[in-house]
């Protein structure tokens, strides 16, 4: 049965990021955060991953301007060994906001950027992210949703 499910790891390749395990930490107290960037720019990818693949339709994030506005986000998910970014464009701040990849995939990452269209130097929130999916057996092995050899708990 398909539920929301943390990512196990965390990826900061351009090192703008700063707490990143914090962004899947299932707490919204907690935060991790891209500080001073500047207008007109896009934040380096932070990647989230779940690397034993989950049968994945949908991801979540909470995010927020630190002058408390909207952001302008990029989302994209890695399956079939490439990037496929599913989502561009502006979220709701300080709530749960899903986007649908349009087909159930073997997803194993999510990566979010950050363009800074506020007109001023900003820092961005991200609170918390998550995918929606079914872990999937592989060889008979135990998962989350699933018993010994795959049969159902």
């Amino acid at each position: 049965m398909a539920d929301w499910v943390s990512p196990t790891g965390k990826a900061d390749p351009g090192s703008d990021w700063h707490n990143e395990q914090l962004a899947h930490d299932d707490n919204l107290g907690t935060l991790a955060s891209c500080s001073n960037t500047p207008n007109g720019q896009w934040t380096d990818y932070i990647e989230l991953w779940y690397l034993d693949g989950l049968s994945c339709s949908k991801v979540r994030v909470y995010m927020q301007n630190s002058n408390d506005t909207n952001p302008y986000v990029e989302i994209g998910v890695l399956y079939g060994g490439s990037w496929n970014s599913i989502f561009t464009g502006t979220i709701t701040k300080s709530v749960w906001v899903e986007k649908e990849i349009g087909s159930t995939e073997t997803v194993t990452k999510m990566r979010v950027r950050w363009y800074n269209d506020t007109g001023e130097l900003m820092t961005v929130r991200f609170y918390e992210a998550d995918f929606y999916g079914d872990e999937i057996v592989v060889g008979g092995a135990m998962t989350l949703n699933t018993g010994f050899w795959g049969s159902p708990i």
